[in-house]
């Protein structure tokens, strides 16, 4: 997948690491979107800190590290998600 400029959001549980193994394709997304100045988010419906234990795992640094996002507010109701690309890995 190239990725082309933005945010990269990524999820923790079963697409970064499963079960304790970091997932080298989408490692080696989250470095390309680095190379590409992308702002990274790694989220864990599980919390914060698993989000951050995530990320060191995998050696990814810079990033921000939350909990699943559980709101979302934007002027433009859900339209925004025709510009987003979803990769399922």
């Amino acid at each position: 997948m190239m990725i082309t400029g933005g945010c990269l959001a990524v999820d923790v549980d079963g697409t970064l690491v499963t079960r304790g193994v970091v997932n080298r394709k989408v490692l080696a997304m989250i470095h390309q979107g680095q190379a590409q100045n992308f702002d990274i988010i790694i989220w864990s419906r599980r919390g914060r800190d698993v989000a951050v234990n995530a990320a060191a795992l995998a050696g990814v640094t810079g990033a921000l590290c939350c909990a699943k996002p559980t709101h979302i507010v934007d002027d433009k109701g859900l339209t925004w998600l025709k510009d987003t690309v979803v990769a399922v890995v």
